[in-house]
């Protein structure tokens, strides 16, 4: 795992996470780290879990992932009080309240969903 995490806050809430829908669409960020998942540009067909300080762009951490699914539990692992920020016209909400008509395009639950 992310062995970096001597200034993980205790206790802290998780209060959202990265998911298979989300997160090619933007970060985890808190005051001063961000967080994500990216493919491994030396090895495509794996992930990196990574954090930066968001502030200078310094490097914290990062782990590869042979899966996805590994990549996720990974990042969803380091307790911080992370907000989603999106990246994209569709910032991976889930809730379908955005109204930008892209909900439907990654989930089909969302197909007929009309806040």
């Amino acid at each position: 795992m992310l062995v970096l995490l001597k200034d993980q806050e205790e206790g802290a809430s998780n209060a959202m996470s990265l998911t298979e829908i989300n997160y090619e669409k933007g970060f985890l960020m808190d005051e001063s780290w961000m967080g994500g998942i990216s493919r491994n540009p030396t090895r495509p067909e794996e992930y990196l879990a990574f954090i930066i300080n968001h502030e200078d762009g310094s490097p914290i951490a990062q782990h590869e992932c042979t899966s996805l699914t590994e990549a996720l539990l990974v990042m969803n692992s380091v307790k911080r009080d992370w907000k989603f920020e999106g990246s994209s016209s569709c910032g991976g909400c889930q809730t379908g309240k955005c109204n930008t008509g892209a909900c439907h395009k990654l989930n089909s639950s969302y197909e007929n969903h009309n806040p």
